[in-house]
């Protein structure tokens, strides 16, 4: 049995039988080539001699398919779009396949679903997947394509890393709890209650060195995996908690939890969205960056726990989008 050929035909010639296919006219065809009709008449032969097949009927200037004409119309227009498509899905930054976006639970709970929406309406082509069951405080590139995280100590060289502002904590807790305990300094911090995000652990220690608390008699009361759950336990008066970042801006803003003494520390540490290597300046990934400095920008609770030149450099940049 004789093998079918697996050689494709010329692409110029399938080009000049599909554009006939639709016109049944070779002059027509040849306007919307940008050619001229004896050049569309030469590439139809061309494939034709190639498929040993007559792929229309010539009546003077009228043409029609021939049956083996309308059996290869459908394959090459399907081909075609199909090409089209995917040209103009890569041209504008697709396929549409989620980006997985690694982030704490706190923050995806306090801050980034309620600003969802305008994500959806600023960046229609960014589709996200969001991954909050990492305890790992270090981007996860294995597991995630995109990470909001804070970043400590050395960068690794195979990542890319967009710091949107520096680390700085504070220490909340209920209004009833400060006034049951007396707080009215820092040092009153080293004799209440702590509640500890163990994943983090380190953060309270800083805040309390920088504050020049001794901690040696320090109590924790309760430790948790989540800033979530610590602002909760906090906000139901068990303890002072320390909270990373403005993404709790919101219950201290409305009073449910309160910040019992106004110090806040940077603690050497950058909030920052890291992407894998290979998405370097890829659009949707591009247009995620620019939505989230975007959108802590235009978040005016966060400004009270970003640094005054990290607020501003956030401002300049939404300025500039706002530009385009």
């Amino acid at each position: 049995m004789m093998e079918r050929s697996s050689r494709l035909p010329p692409l110029q010639a399938l080009r000049c039988f599909e554009a006939a296919a639709q016109c049944l006219n070779f002059g027509k065809a040849a306007d919307r080539l940008n050619i001229t009709r004896s050049a569309v008449s030469h590439q139809i032969r061309k494939l034709e001699d190639e498929l040993g097949q007559p792929l229309f009927w010539r009546d003077g200037r009228a043409v029609r398919l021939t049956p083996a004409g309308e059996a290869l119309l459908p394959a090459v227009r399907d081909g075609f779009d199909g090409i089209r498509d995917a040209a103009s899905n890569v041209r504008d930054g697709w396929p549409r396949r989620e980006l997985t976006l690694q982030v704490y639970v706190s923050v995806a709970m306090r801050w980034l679903i309620p600003r969802l929406h305008g994500l959806h309406e600023t960046a229609p082509k960014v589709s996200i997947k969001v991954l909050t069951s990492l305890l790992d405080w270090e981007f996860e590139d294995t597991a995630a394509d995109v990470g909001l995280v804070c970043v400590r100590g050395k960068r690794r060289r195979d990542l890319r890393y967009r710091k949107l502002f520096g680390s700085r904590v504070f220490a909340v807790c209920s209004p009833a709890f400060k006034e049951e305990h007396k707080i009215t300094c820092a040092k009153d911090l080293a004799r209440v209650p702590i509640i500890q995000v163990y994943t983090a652990a380190n953060e309270w220690r800083e805040w309390m060195q920088a504050a020049e608390i001794d901690i040696t008699n320090v109590t924790i009361v309760d430790q948790f995996d989540s800033y979530l759950l610590a602002m909760e336990a906090a906000a139901e008066g068990q303890g002072v908690a320390f909270c990373n970042g403005p993404f709790f801006a919101a219950e201290v803003h409305s009073g449910r939890l309160v910040q019992p003494v106004p110090e806040t520390i940077s603690i050497g540490a950058d909030w920052c969205l890291v992407h894998r290597r290979e998405f370097e300046g890829e659009p949707r990934v591009r247009d995620l960056e620019t939505w989230f400095q975007c959108a802590l920008a235009d978040d005016p609770l966060a400004a009270r726990f970003i640094s005054e030149d990290d607020a501003a450099r956030l401002q300049t940049i939404r300025t500039r989008e706002m530009r385009k």
